[in-house]
């Protein structure tokens, strides 16, 4: 299976609600594959929480300094943790 074949199966899977087994393909995906952007942001679609899809895109940030679209997804994803903190 070529790595396009694994993201596309991985968003149908994630698009179907199986977000558990989307993950199982992303995971050794992106270990191979660190700079696949389009993969960290399916990967971070699997996440349980909010700090969970942070970390996710912030590593994808360290194997992709100054990428300009994880910079602003990462901006909303902070603006909305930093919303739903307690006063």
């Amino acid at each position: 299976m070529t790595g396009n074949d694994i993201l596309t199966n991985a968003i149908q899977l994630i698009q179907a609600g199986e977000k558990a087994s989307a993950k199982k393909l992303l995971e050794p995906y992106l270990r191979t594959n660190p700079h696949d952007v389009t993969a960290w942001l399916w990967e971070a679609r699997t996440c349980p929480s909010l700090d969970a899809r942070i970390n996710t895109l912030e590593t994808c940030l360290r194997h992709n300094p100054n990428h300009q679209d994880i910079l602003t997804v990462l901006a909303a994803l902070h603006t909305q943790k930093n919303r739903h903190m307690p006063s």
